[in-house]
C-alpha cells in the first residue's frame, strides 16, 4: 500500500466521523441513525490505520482475496 493510499484513507474516515459529529451537534441527525454513522467511521478508521485487519478478518470469513 502507497503512503498516499494510506493517508487518503485515514483522512476520509476522519472526515465522516467530523461530519456525523457536526451533523449531531446541529440537530440534523438523529442519535439512532449516528451511531451507525459513528460504528462506521470508527471502523473505517481502524481499517485505514492498520490494512492489515482487513486480511484478518477476510481470513476469518473464508475470503482469499481481501477485495472480494
Amino acid at each position: 500500500m502507497s503512503v498516499t493510499t494510506y493517508v487518503f484513507g485515514i483522512q476520509g474516515a476522519v472526515l465522516v466521523l467530523v461530519v456525523v459529529i457536526d451533523l449531531l451537534r446541529r440537530q440534523r441527525l438523529r442519535e439512532r441513525h449516528a451511531v451507525w454513522w459513528l460504528v462506521a467511521g470508527v471502523l473505517a478508521l481502524i481499517a485505514a490505520v492498520f490494512p492489515s485487519t482487513l486480511e484478518w478478518a477476510a481470513s476469518l470469513v473464508g475470503v482469499e482475496i481481501p477485495l472480494n
